[in-house]
């Protein structure tokens, strides 16, 4: 299956506070820019993207290699792999680009490639599959199972609480929280449902980073929709089979974004790659996932 949406993040030795972090996601829609300095990874072939290693960006985020949207593709006719860049980061309460790109030099370093996530022997899960079941570490300090559902639709996605931009992790959250909301005001609609965001960073995502990073989203209402995490050796197993690519890179992450919704029987009923779908989308597909018996 093509990856649509693949993108890595490396975070090298200085990491943000909690509080830093829940301040960029609570951030308003002002929009902020932030001049800044990398090295050219990768040129994707769509010409409307770079993946950049760029240098710490002070009260916004560490040090990263990021998949970055390029406001004008013009200004990519003189970039190379392994260039060395400044550009501006331009981010807003939804979205991200970076403009101004000059390049500055050329970087000594091999431009290695990242490495590929290790891969399940198992084959990859489809439609009317039943999903494994899995434990994970709530953000109550619980552990939880996904067969602790059964009898509900299952929405989940893969996040993690460092995640910066605000068109990645944050839009897969905000997906969660209008698709909830779109589900409570059907008074007539199903009932049993459930939105499980699933963190794949537990060596930091312990139970009190979840829960106060999952109520900048909920604001105080967490009915149906819980935070947790998903330890490194029952991601490496389950990711593979459902097309969720990770790995782990020098402290960092190598991923893509994918969610995917269970019927009330465990079984997977539809799967969304990247982050293109619509929280209507979702709730379509939950509604539709619950009526199953």
């Amino acid at each position: 299956m093509k990856l649509p949406f693949v993108f890595v993040l490396l975070l090298l030795l200085a990491l943000p506070a909690p509080s830093d972090a829940q301040t960029n996601l609570a951030s308003t829609n002002a929009v902020r820019s932030f001049p800044t300095r990398g090295l050219v990874r990768e040129k994707p072939a769509d010409g409307k993207t770079l993946v950049v290693r760029h240098e710490e960006i002070p009260g916004y985020m560490p040090k990263m290699t990021m998949e970055l949207t390029v406001k004008n593709t013009s200004e990519l006719k003189t970039i190379s792999e392994g260039d060395l860049i400044t550009f501006n980061l331009v981010v807003n309460a939804d979205d991200h680009y970076i403009d101004q790109i000059r390049r500055i030099g050329v970087s000594k370093e091999t431009n290695a490639p990242v490495a590929a996530p290790a891969q399940s022997h198992l084959s990859e899960l489809g439609p009317g599959d039943a999903m494994p079941d899995v434990e994970l570490l709530d953000e109550n300090g619980k552990q939880t199972r996904l067969s602790d559902f059964r009898g509900n639709a299952v929405a989940f996605t893969f996040i993690f609480s460092r995640c910066p931009l605000p068109d990645y992790c944050p839009r897969m959250n905000k997906h969660f929280l209008s698709a909830r909301e779109i589900l409570l005001q059907n008074k007539s609609g199903a009932t049993n449902w459930q939105f499980l965001s699933i963190s794949f960073d537990a060596e930091f995502d312990k139970p009190a980073v979840l829960k106060g990073y999952g109520n900048l989203y909920r604001s105080g209402n967490n009915d149906r929709w819980l935070f947790a995490a998903i330890a490194p050796e029952v991601l490496a197993e389950i990711g593979p089979r459902l097309d969720f690519r990770f790995s782990r890179e020098a402290g960092g992450f190598s991923h893509n974004l994918r969610t995917v919704v269970l019927d009330s029987k465990g079984r997977i009923f539809k799967q969304f790659d990247n982050n293109l779908w619509s929280a209507e989308d979702l709730a379509k597909a939950i509604t539709t996932a619950a009526e199953v018996r």
